[in-house]
């Protein structure tokens, strides 16, 4: 056995391959024992040649499992299950240390909390869902006896940990991300429940789903330049979401110890409080607006204002303003 790197002309990108020789006749015929998945940079083809030698010292030691004969013709389906979900879970949770979270939730519960919290995620990367859909679909995913209740109370039980939670996945995506942490993405939405019956967080307020006639919570999400969700906070309802950046970011800043980091919202978060804050926190920043609300015109004529942009962008000119054109990446 050895290992090959499968190249061709359809597919963008190479494979690696753990092939062994089998002779057929006077010839000799190449057999694929395992394709170990595709190389798309230098790191990869490091990573999975190296695992390739480990399997191979291991198949050579073990021995090659026989070869069964089926009649596909013969099978009967009798159910299917999805273990592929649950057994990456159980990886993820050993990966990211988050059985030590679940530890201090489990107190003197009866419920196993650190189940019911792989069932959640592994329903989540299937099919996002409500809780009572989770807990209709346990059984396929390999999930048993956890009851509906449970499920609830084991989300009360977390709650508390938010924050541990949200340090804890920031510093796994920095250890494993081949990119530096220094561009975040900020936005806010709104939550709506079925109910008019106020509280603490729920209350009426500016509703991006057009209930107006129900209460609601204000979620705001950081996100890194991947996409990769990083923090989160909850606000009361009837908060204008301007006034969520900048306790996010404090926030962000205390727990993560981030110091140079550009962040890019969009223009709801542009009012002047926020953009004096930005530059009292020496955040960079990058907010979109519209130019009508500019009242002060000689900030667009002031050049200290403006980076310089790369010598390629093109240059279009008119009678009062210079306009420069970049390409879209």
């Amino acid at each position: 056995m050895y290992v090959r790197l499968k190249t061709s002309k359809k597919a963008k990108h190479s494979t690696i391959q753990i092939v062994h020789g089998v002779r057929v006749g006077k010839k000799v015929k190449q057999k694929v024992i395992a394709s170990l998945g595709v190389i798309k940079s230098k790191k990869d083809l490091i990573k999975l040649s190296k695992l390739a030698e480990n399997l191979i010292l291991r198949l050579e030691k073990e021995g090659l499992t026989p070869e069964l004969k089926v009649c596909m013709n013969e099978m009967i389906h009798k159910e299917t299950t999805y273990d592929g979900f649950k057994l990456a879970v159980d990886q993820l949770m050993q990966l990211t240390n988050f059985s030590k979270v679940t530890q201090k939730a489990q107190g003197k519960k009866t419920y196993n909390i650190e189940e019911i919290i792989k069932l959640i995620i592994t329903q989540r990367l299937d099919l996002p869902s409500s809780k009572l859909r989770t807990h209709e679909r346990q059984n396929d995913h390999g999930f048993q006896n956890i009851e509906l209740h449970h499920i609830y109370r084991t989300m009360d039980a977390i709650a508390p940990l938010k924050e541990g939670i949200q340090k804890q996945a920031f510093d796994i995506v920095c250890t494993y991300s081949d990119l530096p942490m220094d561009c975040f993405f900020f936005d806010v939405t709104t939550l709506y429940f079925e109910s008019v019956a106020q509280d603490e967080i729920k209350d009426f307020g500016f509703s991006k789903d057009q209930k107006y006639h129900s209460v609601q919570i204000v979620l705001a999400l950081v996100v890194d330049s991947q996409g990769m969700p990083l923090a989160y906070d909850i606000f009361k309802g009837n908060l204008a979401e301007t006034k969520t950046l900048i306790p996010v970011l404090e926030s962000l800043r205390k727990r993560f110890s981030i110091k140079n980091v550009t962040i890019v919202c969009d223009r709801g978060m542009a009012s002047s409080n926020n953009i004096i804050a930005l530059q009292d926190l020496n955040f960079n920043y990058v907010i979109a607006t519209k130019l009508r609300s500019i009242s002060r015109k000689n900030d667009i004529n002031d050049l200290s204002f403006y980076n310089p942009l790369p010598n390629q962008a093109s240059v279009l000119e008119s009678e009062k303003i210079l306009f420069r054109t970049m390409p879209h990446p």
